[in-house]
């Protein structure tokens, strides 16, 4: 998913299966250099390493993420702005996600199905 997504921005060159053994910081950005001899070179780096989405155990909602259900609100939140969110969780979490969310959309609900320890 988060591939084809790269795949849309034309200033984006995206190097699959390229291993990375060198970095180094100059005045003007980074090189970084390949196992296989390539060099890259740029302002910033974004350590992407993966991740592994833990979704809850809730019937169904594998079918909806990425598509209403996210799990990054850092990734996809923005996108939502001014929208009605309902936060999912059980835990202060969830709460502090829901507070933080306020920048981004005052339509708010925070959801729990179960008790919580707010």
């Amino acid at each position: 998913m988060a591939t084809d997504e790269l795949r849309s921005y034309e200033t984006v060159e995206l190097r699959e299966n390229t291993e990375i053994v060198t970095a180094e910081r100059g005045r003007s950005g980074f090189r970084l250099g390949s196992k296989s001899g390539e060099t890259f070179f740029g302002r910033k780096v974004l350590v992407a390493t993966g991740v592994t989405d833990a979704l809850p155990a809730v019937a169904g909602i594998d079918r909806f993420h990425g598509r209403g259900v996210w799990h990054c609100p850092y990734c996809d939140g923005y996108e939502q702005r001014d929208q009605r969110i309902a936060v999912y969780g059980r835990s202060k979490a969830a709460l502090a996600l829901a507070l933080e969310l306020t920048g981004w959309s005052p339509h708010l609900t925070l959801v729990s199905d179960g008790a919580c320890e707010l």
